[in-house]
């Protein structure tokens, strides 16, 4: 083999090694490239769910206090009810012991 078939073949080994280094680079460029964006939409769905489980937890905890108001506020008037029940029980007595205590007022007078 001649010497300038041989620098031809290495001149040629150095553009294929070349091109194989260029490709690999490239590829490994566009595999970085599409691993940030695959992270950026995880990143993107994890706050989208993370956003959406705060908002349910948020309704339910709403819907349990408005729950308890209501419970608070129907054994509020069943208590006053039951305080209005008890003072029409005792309102005759009360009108008894009254006239009683003005009959014995204008009896000692």
């Amino acid at each position: 083999m001649a010497k300038d078939d041989v620098l031809l073949k290495i001149k040629e080994a150095e553009q294929s090694a070349e091109k194989t280094v260029e490709e690999s680079v490239k590829e490994k460029n566009e595999r970085i490239s599409n691993a940030k964006a695959e992270a950026d939409e995880i990143i993107k769905q994890a706050k989208k769910d993370a956003e959406e489980s705060a908002n349910n937890s948020y309704k339910s905890e709403e819907e349990k206090i408005r729950n308890e108001n209501a419970k608070i506020i129907e054994d509020g008037k069943n208590e006053a009810e039951s305080i209005k029940q008890k003072a029409r029980e005792n309102e005759d007595k009360a009108v008894d012991y009254l006239i009683k205590e003005f009959e014995r007022a204008i009896t000692n007078a």
